[in-house]
């Protein structure tokens, strides 16, 4: 019986073929929401506490296995998933820069080319 990776789990080995410190020292693979990811992982370490000891972690690196999507797509489907969202919404969302506020502004921001009379109403003295 072969191996089979459960969902939201991975496995981590020990990168024998790093010939460069840009190369991840570790490398696995992980399946999230039924996707299969390659995973890069690379020790690093971070500022010394107030014992003055250096704390190491794991800094990590996801890529979708090829399956015939592209790694955007492939990415959506498993956000949509995740936060409830059709994979449409979350093209959008990426291709507005990744978060709502991200989008440029409407051309008419209050529908119809009409502005509340209040718009420029204010209390500022000048």
């Amino acid at each position: 019986m072969a191996f089979e990776q459960r969902d939201l789990s991975g496995s981590l080995f020990r990168n024998d073929k790093a010939t460069t410190d840009k190369h991840p020292t570790h490398k696995g693979s992980a399946r999230i929401d039924d996707a299969e990811f390659w995973v890069s992982a690379w020790v690093k370490t971070g500022k010394p506490g107030s014992d003055g000891q250096a704390t190491r972690f794991f800094s990590l690196a996801f890529e979708p296995k090829a399956n015939g999507q592209s790694a955007t797509d492939r990415a959506a489907a498993v956000l949509g998933s995740t936060f409830g969202l059709d994979a449409a919404a979350v093209l959008a969302l990426l291709a507005a820069g990744g978060h709502p506020g991200a989008s440029s502004a409407p051309s008419e921001p209050y529908g119809g080319g009409q502005e509340p009379a209040n718009a420029w109403d204010d209390d500022i003295p000048f």
